[in-house]
């Protein structure tokens, strides 16, 4: 883990007039046990007020309390606790937020998508909540590691879509969950699994999916250079591709 590395890409896109993602990196001195690493990405709810104000909120918060998580003298948490730390942590900012849009007008309803992924020396911790997405690379394979919250995810569930239907489905970005929007929280998707040696990681927001196929994103991922090269490659494919939205992508390589 000593060796992490990362790079960072955010486009405003073709057709948007405001970026309202933001990104989150935090790098701590490697440690044999404990936290090591923190990335997240968040994406303002497009048509809801102050989208780029909420997505920074969370961001910034999830900052402040990973601080205290990982403070020199707390305790190395174990991967079970990290998780259901992080879960807490995306509560306690839902309720930030949600406090601040019922409070002031101007921020009325504003909310968020928040996905992050803490690396420890052999285990990955994922929380996550809307439709930015996670992804790792390994053995030259994609997978998606968080689930959407979604309408067109949730009838992908139950039997009533196929993948390929719901990706042209005209409610594809309805989300079913988000941080904020004055609505309580209702669940965080939280996963703690095993890292391999090579493993490459991508937090992206929904202007990067939505506009490049899996295979073009496995191919571009799997390329030779260095994570900031692939991240930049990334959000030009995606601008390349119509850019209709707002695009950041975090890229970690171990």
């Amino acid at each position: 883990m000593s060796g992490i590395q990362f790079g960072v890409a955010s486009d405003i896109g073709r057709r948007r007039k405001k970026n309202e993602d933001c990104s989150l990196i935090k790098k701590l001195p490697p440690a044999p046990a404990g936290p090591q690493a923190l990335f997240a990405v968040a994406d303002g709810i497009g048509g809801h007020t102050a989208g780029d104000v909420a997505s920074k909120m969370a961001c910034d918060r999830l900052s402040v309390l990973f601080d205290r998580l990982t403070h020199p003298q707390a305790s190395a948490p174990s991967p079970g606790v990290l998780r259901r730390s992080m879960v807490r942590a995306f509560f306690a900012i839902d309720e930030r937020i949600g406090r601040m849009a019922s409070s002031d007008g101007q921020y009325a309803h504003m909310g968020t998508t928040l996905t992050a992924l803490v690396l420890t020396a052999d285990r990955g911790v994922i929380a996550h909540v809307g439709d930015s997405r996670i992804y790792r690379l390994r053995g030259g394979r994609l997978e998606q590691l968080t689930v959407d919250h979604t309408f067109v995810q949730d009838l992908i569930s139950y039997g009533d879509l196929t993948p390929e239907q719901a990706a042209a489905h005209p409610f594809r970005n309805m989300l079913t969950g988000a941080v904020g929007t004055q609505e309580p929280l209702e669940t965080v998707f939280a996963e703690t699994f095993f890292l391999h040696s090579g493993d490459r990681f991508l937090l992206c927001t929904d202007g990067l999916y939505d506009m490049i196929e899996d295979e073009r994103m496995t191919a571009i991922m799997g390329q030779w250079g260095s994570p900031q090269r692939i991240a930049s490659a990334l959000v030009e494919a995606a601008n390349d591709r119509g850019g209709k939205d707002n695009v950041t992508v975090v890229v970690v390589s171990m």
